[in-house]
């Protein structure tokens, strides 16, 4: 089968076109694994973490948030939850949280956490310290035991973003994979702020 010349051009025009369309698609997806691996090197990945220590006299609970991602993150909230509802007063915590025997004489700590935390590092979030007494040591069996036992008696959800503007919402629970999100939702104030303003300051440690 012969082509005269007119078919031999069209065949050209056409196997160009497809050149094209493929040289434009092997570009769009190198741009796209290159934009992948750019938001990969500088991902943040918000862990929190509960502890309860005694040093000498001191006994201490803390909720401590840390960045074990490579770039990082830009925290924008933070909440204390415990059976999934969230914590906004100190009367509430205590309450939901804290054995009665621990209401009272503790120093409670704590700041903001928003801003840049940077991968590798922590901030506390808050903390309560109390003086170690023979009184209160079945409470703080009773409450160590209820945290070791019960992984919703205390958790804690964050809303970051990355430096390209991916955000994420860590989802308390052990294991739980963070949520990516459009946004982060304005929560009010820090979970410091909230509680600080219903707590009055009892005999310090």
């Amino acid at each position: 089968m012969r082509f005269d010349s007119s078919q031999l051009q069209a065949l050209g025009t056409i196997a160009a076109a497809i050149a094209a369309l493929i040289a434009l698609f092997v570009a769009w997806d190198q741009g796209r694994v290159m934009r992948a691996q750019q938001h990969a090197s500088v991902m943040p990945i918000l862990a929190a973490s509960v502890s309860f220590d005694q040093i000498d006299d001191r006994v201490e609970l803390s909720v401590v948030v840390r960045n074990d991602g490579v770039g990082p993150a830009f925290v924008e909230s933070a909440r204390i939850l415990s059976g999934g509802e969230p914590m906004q007063t100190m009367v509430q915590f205590q309450d939901t949280v804290l054995p009665t025997e621990l209401h009272d004489e503790f120093i409670f700590n704590g700041g903001t956490i928003r801003g840049a935390l940077g991968a590798g590092r922590q901030q506390p979030l808050v903390s309560f310290i109390w003086t170690a007494s023979e009184d209160r040591t079945p409470a703080f069996r009773a409450l160590l035991g209820q945290l070791v036992s019960d992984d919703t008696h205390l958790q804690i959800e964050t809303c970051y973003c990355s430096v390209f503007g991916q955000c994420w919402i860590a989802q308390p629970g052990e294991g739980a994979r963070a949520q990516p999100i459009r946004s982060c939702p304005n929560l009010g104030d820090d979970v410091y702020v909230q509680l600080s303003s219903s707590h009055i300051v009892g005999d310090a440690p």
